[in-house]
């Protein structure tokens, strides 16, 4: 979201490959949001963690374990989105429905098991709460 502060500038909270554009066309400024690439940030889950902005995170094991648990999603803010897939087929993240703050759908937890897996969540204020899931993994 980027909004102009009377006369001294913008506040700006970035997204995951977005930029600000500010222009002008010789009468007014021209605010656009400028999406710069197609690339997933990675985040390493660190005893259960991991810490995000909205967007799309592949998510990858602690020490490369064979299979990890991811029990809490940090630092989004009320109504942000984040999607999730596993940054390694060698590598299953396990999402935990109900042991930190994430809320998945039937309370059943969900395997990232493939690269081509994935899961959308969404800050509620109180938890990170399931919006879709796909398993596309072989």
């Amino acid at each position: 979201m980027a909004t102009l502060i009377g006369n001294n500038g913008v506040d700006y909270k970035g997204r995951l490959n977005d930029k600000l554009q500010i222009t002008y066309d010789g009468t007014n400024f021209i605010c656009e949001i400028v999406h710069t690439g197609n690339t997933a940030a990675t985040r390493t889950i660190s005893s259960g963690v991991i810490s995000v902005n909205p967007g799309n995170i592949a998510v990858d094991t602690e020490a490369s374990a064979s299979s990890d648990d991811l029990d809490t999603i940090n630092d989004l803010n009320f109504g942000e989105r984040v999607l999730l897939n596993a940054n390694d087929n060698g590598r299953t993240v396990v999402v935990k429905h109900g042991t930190g703050n994430i809320v998945l759908d039937g309370a059943v937890d969900f395997s990232l098991d493939n690269i081509t897996d994935r899961i959308e969540l969404q800050w509620s204020g109180t938890f990170n709460v399931e919006i879709s899931r796909s398993s596309n993994g072989a």
